[in-house]
């Protein structure tokens, strides 16, 4: 978030101007999210490896692996 809010006032910022002195008009679009947004994920980070662990993982892949890293 905090990135977007630099953004936002980058953009909106009043030495944004065209060249006759008139301020750009500026309008915003929504664009709809389709698929698994980055909230349904869960980050493990085990040592230097961080995992991104969405729902319907397979818990015994999930356990091979965390072996496995565990072992590095």
């Amino acid at each position: 978030m905090h990135q977007l809010w630099y953004w936002v006032r980058k953009i909106e910022s009043p030495r944004l101007s065209k060249p006759s002195g008139k301020a750009l008009s500026l309008q915003w679009v929504r664009l709809p999210m389709e698929g698994p947004s980055s909230h349904d994920a869960l980050t493990l980070k085990v040592g230097n490896v961080a995992l991104e662990i969405r729902p319907g993982i397979d818990p015994a892949l999930l356990a091979d692996v965390m072996k496995v890293l565990k072992a590095l």
